[in-house]
């Protein structure tokens, strides 16, 4: 198989967007100007480092971003905790303005919120069913934290979100 086509082939695979297939943007070293070329124009030694290059930015860029999740989920953690440590409505707690964006970060909140669950059982149950769909709280379980809490890592360990 000519190289471009076994590049093509492995940014198929790494769901690269559709311009990174024609063309490689390269930093040049010597003037940090980004340029870009042909991909037939690179040797394989070329083609891999520059694609490692591009994985490792990326998975850089996801760190950040993970970091900067944990950072904000924090936060509005902390929030919620200090604002609503004295209610007894869960409607209540469960409306408040920071349970509301951490279910807002969708997905992402999914395994900070069972992490939580698993440190210290709260009620996070209503923002893991508004973001997954899911219930695998058992009818008998229903008002017993521990249980609701087990049930809930059980599926996050079961769907690999823990």
């Amino acid at each position: 198989m000519p190289l471009k086509n076994e590049i093509l082939a492995d940014l198929s695979k790494m769901n690269c967007p559709p311009w990174s297939r024609d063309t490689t943007d390269y930093d040049h070293a010597d003037n940090g100007k980004r340029i870009a070329f042909p991909m037939q124009d690179l040797s394989k030694d070329q083609a891999w480092a520059y694609l490692k290059k591009v994985l490792i930015r990326n998975n850089n860029i996801k760190k950040s971003e993970n970091i900067e999740i944990e950072k904000l989920f924090s936060d509005l953690v902390e929030t919620w905790r200090n604002d609503t440590a004295f209610l007894s409505s869960i409607t209540d707690m469960v409306l408040h303005e920071s349970y509301q964006r951490i279910i807002g970060l969708g997905q992402r909140a999914i395994p900070l919120i069972l992490k939580e669950l698993q440190h210290e059982p709260d009620q996070w149950f209503w923002a893991l069913r508004a973001i997954t769909g899911e219930n695998p709280v058992k009818e008998e379980d229903a008002g017993n934290i521990k249980a609701m809490a087990e049930a809930w890592i059980h599926l996050g360990k079961s769907k690999g979100w823990l």
